[in-house]
Protein backbone atom coordinates (compact mmCIF):
# COMPACT_ATOMS: atom_id res chain seq x y z
CA UNK A 1 0.00 0.00 0.00
CA UNK A 2 1.30 3.69 -0.42
CA UNK A 3 0.75 5.04 3.01
CA UNK A 4 2.49 8.51 3.70
CA UNK A 5 5.69 6.79 4.10
CA UNK A 6 6.05 6.77 0.56
CA UNK A 7 4.85 8.80 -1.98
CA UNK A 8 0.77 8.73 -3.32
CA UNK A 9 -1.04 9.71 0.05
CA UNK A 10 -3.14 12.46 0.47
CA UNK A 11 -5.54 13.49 3.81
CA UNK A 12 -8.52 15.65 4.03
CA UNK A 13 -10.43 15.80 7.31
CA UNK A 14 -13.61 15.10 8.44
CA UNK A 15 -14.39 16.00 12.07
CA UNK A 16 -16.82 14.50 14.60
CA UNK A 17 -19.46 16.76 14.98
CA UNK A 18 -20.05 16.32 18.86
CA UNK A 19 -16.32 17.02 19.73
CA UNK A 20 -15.09 18.53 17.05
CA UNK A 21 -14.06 22.04 19.24
CA UNK A 22 -11.82 19.45 21.19
CA UNK A 23 -9.18 19.07 18.79
CA UNK A 24 -8.59 22.92 17.63
CA UNK A 25 -8.34 24.74 21.18
CA UNK A 26 -5.43 26.01 22.82
CA UNK A 27 -3.78 23.75 25.42
CA UNK A 28 -0.26 24.05 27.43
CA UNK A 29 1.03 21.68 25.01
CA UNK A 30 0.09 20.12 21.61
CA UNK A 31 0.28 16.51 19.84
CA UNK A 32 0.56 15.64 16.90
CA UNK A 33 -0.14 11.62 16.81
CA UNK A 34 1.51 10.81 13.40
CA UNK A 35 4.87 12.14 11.96
CA UNK A 36 7.38 11.18 9.90
CA UNK A 37 9.81 12.11 7.01
CA UNK A 38 11.89 10.87 4.56
CA UNK A 39 12.70 9.98 1.70
CA UNK A 40 14.06 13.43 0.30
CA UNK A 41 10.91 15.81 -0.01
CA UNK A 42 8.52 13.41 2.00
CA UNK A 43 7.66 15.39 5.30
CA UNK A 44 5.73 16.34 8.00
CA UNK A 45 5.13 20.40 8.81
CA UNK A 46 3.64 21.71 12.27
CA UNK A 47 2.59 25.48 12.38
CA UNK A 48 2.55 26.52 16.06
CA UNK A 49 0.59 29.63 17.17
CA UNK A 50 1.47 31.13 20.70
CA UNK A 51 -0.73 33.66 22.04
CA UNK A 52 2.09 34.32 24.90
CA UNK A 53 5.95 34.67 24.11
CA UNK A 54 8.12 31.91 26.26
CA UNK A 55 9.94 28.43 24.89
CA UNK A 56 8.74 26.01 23.02
CA UNK A 57 9.88 22.48 23.87
CA UNK A 58 9.31 19.81 21.53
CA UNK A 59 9.91 16.06 21.18
CA UNK A 60 9.85 13.39 18.80
CA UNK A 61 9.08 9.56 19.70
CA UNK A 62 8.78 6.54 18.00
CA UNK A 63 5.99 4.68 16.87
CA UNK A 64 6.30 2.87 20.58
CA UNK A 65 6.91 6.41 22.85
CA UNK A 66 10.69 5.74 23.24
CA UNK A 67 11.82 9.14 22.73
CA UNK A 68 14.46 9.65 19.31
CA UNK A 69 15.54 13.92 19.44
CA UNK A 70 14.07 16.45 21.22
CA UNK A 71 14.57 20.50 21.48
CA UNK A 72 13.35 23.53 22.47
CA UNK A 73 13.18 27.31 20.59
CA UNK A 74 12.01 30.38 21.66
CA UNK A 75 8.61 32.42 20.52
CA UNK A 76 7.34 36.02 21.12
CA UNK A 77 3.42 36.87 21.79
CA UNK A 78 0.96 36.29 19.17
CA UNK A 79 3.77 34.63 16.63
CA UNK A 80 3.66 31.97 13.79
CA UNK A 81 6.19 29.18 13.85
CA UNK A 82 7.13 26.95 11.82
CA UNK A 83 8.50 23.30 12.19
CA UNK A 84 9.86 21.59 9.42
CA UNK A 85 11.05 17.45 10.28
CA UNK A 86 13.47 17.04 7.93
CA UNK A 87 14.77 20.39 8.53
CA UNK A 88 14.37 19.75 12.36
CA UNK A 89 15.12 16.07 12.91
CA UNK A 90 18.28 14.08 12.68
CA UNK A 91 18.87 12.44 9.28
CA UNK A 92 19.10 9.06 11.28
CA UNK A 93 15.66 9.43 11.79
CA UNK A 94 14.32 9.16 8.25
CA UNK A 95 11.55 6.57 8.25
CA UNK A 96 10.91 6.16 11.55
CA UNK A 97 7.06 6.54 12.08
CA UNK A 98 5.90 8.31 15.26
CA UNK A 99 4.55 11.25 16.87
CA UNK A 100 5.40 14.65 18.44
CA UNK A 101 4.79 16.99 21.48
CA UNK A 102 5.02 20.51 21.45
CA UNK A 103 4.65 22.13 25.14
CA UNK A 104 5.19 26.07 25.32
CA UNK A 105 6.55 27.06 28.84
CA UNK A 106 5.40 30.69 28.43
CA UNK A 107 7.06 31.76 31.97
CA UNK A 108 10.26 29.92 31.18
CA UNK A 109 10.81 28.11 34.32
CA UNK A 110 11.44 24.93 32.91
CA UNK A 111 7.90 22.80 33.61
CA UNK A 112 5.30 22.68 31.79
CA UNK A 113 2.48 22.39 34.79
CA UNK A 114 0.14 24.75 35.99
CA UNK A 115 1.59 28.04 35.86
CA UNK A 116 1.79 27.94 32.05
CA UNK A 117 -1.45 29.09 30.15
CA UNK A 118 -3.05 27.33 27.62
CA UNK A 119 -1.77 29.46 25.12
CA UNK A 120 -0.46 26.74 22.23
CA UNK A 121 -2.47 25.63 18.87
CA UNK A 122 -1.01 24.06 16.10
CA UNK A 123 -1.71 22.36 12.67
CA UNK A 124 -0.23 19.79 10.80
CA UNK A 125 0.51 18.60 7.32
CA UNK A 126 2.22 16.21 5.52
CA UNK A 127 3.99 17.18 2.70
CA UNK A 128 5.00 15.43 -0.59
CA UNK A 129 6.91 17.68 -2.99
CA UNK A 130 7.65 14.79 -5.76
CA UNK A 131 3.52 14.40 -6.19
CA UNK A 132 3.13 17.93 -5.27
CA UNK A 133 0.78 16.78 -2.75
CA UNK A 134 -0.14 18.42 1.00
CA UNK A 135 -2.32 16.56 3.29
CA UNK A 136 -3.72 17.51 6.64
CA UNK A 137 -2.96 15.71 9.62
CA UNK A 138 -5.36 16.45 12.56
CA UNK A 139 -3.30 17.91 16.23
CA UNK A 140 -5.24 17.25 19.45
CA UNK A 141 -4.48 19.02 22.43
CA UNK A 142 -2.79 18.23 25.59
CA UNK A 143 -3.47 20.43 28.99
CA UNK A 144 -0.50 20.01 31.86
CA UNK A 145 -2.83 18.02 34.25
CA UNK A 146 -2.34 15.10 31.42
CA UNK A 147 1.19 15.30 31.24
CA UNK A 148 3.27 12.36 32.96
CA UNK A 149 6.18 14.60 33.71
CA UNK A 150 6.42 18.18 33.88
CA UNK A 151 9.57 18.48 33.50
CA UNK A 152 10.75 18.48 29.68
CA UNK A 153 14.48 16.91 30.98
CA UNK A 154 11.95 13.18 31.65
CA UNK A 155 10.74 12.60 28.55
CA UNK A 156 12.61 9.47 27.74
CA UNK A 157 9.42 8.10 27.13
CA UNK A 158 5.78 9.31 25.82
CA UNK A 159 4.61 11.71 28.72
CA UNK A 160 1.20 12.03 27.36
CA UNK A 161 -1.15 10.20 29.95
CA UNK A 162 -4.72 10.75 28.36
CA UNK A 163 -6.39 13.48 25.86
CA UNK A 164 -9.08 15.78 26.65
CA UNK A 165 -12.36 14.58 24.45
CA UNK A 166 -10.66 11.05 23.17
CA UNK A 167 -11.85 7.38 23.50
CA UNK A 168 -11.74 6.17 26.73
CA UNK A 169 -11.34 2.16 27.80
CA UNK A 170 -14.45 0.28 26.48
CA UNK A 171 -15.50 3.41 24.26
CA UNK A 172 -15.62 2.99 20.23
CA UNK A 173 -13.66 4.55 17.32
CA UNK A 174 -15.16 4.23 14.01
CA UNK A 175 -12.31 4.40 11.45
CA UNK A 176 -13.73 4.58 7.78
CA UNK A 177 -12.29 3.01 4.89
CA UNK A 178 -12.09 2.66 1.16
CA UNK A 179 -10.71 -0.38 -1.11
CA UNK A 180 -10.80 -2.24 -4.11
CA UNK A 181 -9.20 -5.86 -2.91
CA UNK A 182 -6.36 -5.21 -5.34
CA UNK A 183 -3.47 -4.85 -3.28
CA UNK A 184 -1.13 -2.48 -4.12
CA UNK A 185 -2.87 0.04 -6.11
CA UNK A 186 -5.90 1.47 -6.74
CA UNK A 187 -8.59 2.41 -3.74
CA UNK A 188 -6.03 2.03 -0.60
CA UNK A 189 -6.64 3.03 2.68
CA UNK A 190 -4.21 3.13 5.81
CA UNK A 191 -6.16 3.48 9.57
CA UNK A 192 -3.65 5.51 12.11
CA UNK A 193 -4.83 4.84 15.27
CA UNK A 194 -3.12 6.77 18.85
CA UNK A 195 -2.88 5.07 22.10
CA UNK A 196 -1.95 6.45 25.43
CA UNK A 197 -0.96 3.12 26.21
CA UNK A 198 0.22 -0.15 25.14
CA UNK A 199 -3.27 -1.67 23.08
CA UNK A 200 -3.61 -5.34 23.21
CA UNK A 201 -1.21 -6.96 19.84
CA UNK A 202 -4.57 -8.28 18.71
CA UNK A 203 -7.64 -6.61 18.45
CA UNK A 204 -11.23 -7.58 17.54
CA UNK A 205 -12.90 -5.02 15.02
CA UNK A 206 -16.31 -4.97 13.72
CA UNK A 207 -16.48 -4.59 10.24
CA UNK A 208 -19.43 -3.59 8.24
CA UNK A 209 -19.43 -3.25 4.68
CA UNK A 210 -22.46 -2.40 2.27
CA UNK A 211 -23.65 -6.11 2.27
CA UNK A 212 -21.64 -7.49 5.18
CA UNK A 213 -20.94 -7.52 8.85
CA UNK A 214 -18.04 -9.60 10.29
CA UNK A 215 -15.39 -9.45 13.19
CA UNK A 216 -12.14 -8.71 11.98
CA UNK A 217 -8.68 -8.97 13.40
CA UNK A 218 -6.15 -6.36 13.28
CA UNK A 219 -2.68 -6.40 14.44
CA UNK A 220 -1.39 -3.94 16.56
CA UNK A 221 2.04 -4.48 17.38
CA UNK A 222 2.97 -1.28 18.53
CA UNK A 223 3.07 0.90 21.56
CA UNK A 224 1.64 4.32 20.57
CA UNK A 225 1.39 4.09 16.87
CA UNK A 226 0.04 1.83 14.44
CA UNK A 227 -0.96 2.08 11.03
CA UNK A 228 -3.33 -0.60 9.44
CA UNK A 229 -3.67 -0.97 5.78
CA UNK A 230 -6.52 -1.99 5.58
CA UNK A 231 -6.33 -4.45 2.56
CA UNK A 232 -3.75 -6.56 4.49
CA UNK A 233 -6.91 -7.42 6.41
CA UNK A 234 -7.92 -11.09 4.36
CA UNK A 235 -11.77 -10.46 6.17
CA UNK A 236 -12.21 -7.39 4.18
CA UNK A 237 -10.06 -7.87 1.28
CA UNK A 238 -11.73 -11.43 0.21
CA UNK A 239 -15.02 -10.39 1.40
CA UNK A 240 -17.21 -9.29 -1.16
CA UNK A 241 -20.00 -7.87 1.31
CA UNK A 242 -17.14 -5.66 2.99
CA UNK A 243 -15.94 -3.90 0.01
CA UNK A 244 -15.57 -1.44 -1.69
CA UNK A 245 -16.50 1.05 1.32
CA UNK A 246 -17.03 0.54 4.96
CA UNK A 247 -16.07 1.40 8.75
CA UNK A 248 -13.84 -0.59 11.33
CA UNK A 249 -15.12 0.05 15.08
CA UNK A 250 -12.27 0.01 17.07
CA UNK A 251 -13.03 -0.49 20.98
CA UNK A 252 -10.54 0.76 22.89
CA UNK A 253 -8.70 -2.13 25.77
CA UNK A 254 -9.28 -1.78 29.31
CA UNK A 255 -5.56 -1.65 29.81
CA UNK A 256 -5.55 2.48 27.05
CA UNK A 257 -6.53 5.36 28.95
CA UNK A 258 -7.01 7.56 25.73
CA UNK A 259 -6.86 6.64 21.90
CA UNK A 260 -7.76 8.55 18.64
CA UNK A 261 -7.58 7.51 15.09
CA UNK A 262 -8.49 8.47 11.53
CA UNK A 263 -7.99 7.17 8.18
CA UNK A 264 -6.24 7.90 4.80
CA UNK A 265 -7.04 7.39 1.87
CA UNK A 266 -5.96 7.25 -1.52
CA UNK A 267 -8.05 6.84 -4.41
CA UNK A 268 -7.41 7.63 -8.51
CA UNK A 269 -10.94 9.00 -8.43
CA UNK A 270 -10.10 11.57 -6.00
CA UNK A 271 -7.03 12.46 -7.60
CA UNK A 272 -5.35 13.10 -3.67
CA UNK A 273 -5.23 11.73 -0.32
CA UNK A 274 -8.17 12.24 1.88
CA UNK A 275 -8.45 12.26 5.54
CA UNK A 276 -11.20 11.14 7.28
CA UNK A 277 -11.30 11.67 11.32
CA UNK A 278 -12.61 8.44 13.00
CA UNK A 279 -15.89 9.21 14.81
CA UNK A 280 -16.18 8.74 18.51
CA UNK A 281 -18.65 6.71 20.62
CA UNK A 282 -18.14 8.31 23.69
CA UNK A 283 -19.79 9.62 27.09
CA UNK A 284 -20.73 13.38 26.64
Amino acid sequence: MRYPLLTSLALAAALPSAHATTMNVFAQCQLVPWATFGPAGVTTAVGLVARDGGTVEWAYFDENGDLQQQGNFPVDDNSLESVVLELVLDPTLSGIQGFMLFCLDDNDDGEIDGDDDADLSANAFYVDLDSSDVAFVPTWPVFEEDLDESDPDDWDNSPVDSLAGAAESDENIYLQYLVDGQRGSGDDTALFIFTTDEPDSQAQMLAVGPNETNNVNVSLPNSRVNVVDVENIDEINNTAGLLPNGFLRYTVGDNVDSAIGFSIVYSPGFGALQTLMGHLDIDP
